[in-house]
């Protein structure tokens, strides 16, 4: 193979390579932003469940009948804030986010290295290299099969955030 075939060759690899890059870290934001919302989810409906709960005991201790109104009233808010945290997990719905944000983080500098050392270092070897590339994707592919959906808005903030990292951070290839 020519020297010009296989620079253009690498430089189509590193091309894949870059894009895969970038998507990796926007899916890791993304994650993470969706992980941060559920776990103010989790805590909003933990802490307002706790301040009914404990008013309206203490409205029962008054022992009048508008507190016992009250206490009832409380304590049915409480409930109904309790079974919608069950039957939305945002615990859970916090934790598979934030699995997934790590595992695509985790991508990202897999490939990032990949990108800015590995293609140039690996010029006898040059065979692999499409591999190599092909392991990331199915990688990348394996994440995004197991991990929970991302909404338009966050994936928007995600795609923000990540142009202006690569603005600062950009990948390097010389």
């Amino acid at each position: 193979m020519s020297d010009e075939t296989v620079g253009s060759k690498r430089a189509n690899i590193w091309i894949y390579a870059e894009i895969l890059t970038k998507d990796a870290y926007t899916l890791g934001t993304a994650h993470f932003y969706r992980a941060n919302y559920w776990g103010r989810v989790y805590l909003y409906m933990g802490v307002s469940s706790i301040i009914f709960s404990v008013t309206a005991g203490t409205s029962l201790l008054y022992g009048s009948p508008l507190g016992e109104q009250l206490a009832g009233l409380l304590a049915l808010i409480s409930s109904i804030i309790i079974a919608v945290s069950t039957f939305i997990k945002p615990n859970k719905q916090e934790e598979d986010h934030s699995r997934a944000g790590f595992s695509f983080i985790s991508l990202y500098y897999s490939v990032r290295v990949f990108c800015e050392v590995d293609i140039i270092r690996k010029v006898e070897d040059e065979n692999k290299l499409p591999d190599e590339l092909h392991e990331f994707i199915k990688h990348r592919d394996g994440i995004d099969k197991t991990s929970p959906r991302i909404p338009k808005g966050t994936w928007s903030k995600a795609v923000i955030a990540s142009k202006a990292h690569f603005r600062k951070n950009p990948i390097r290839w010389d």
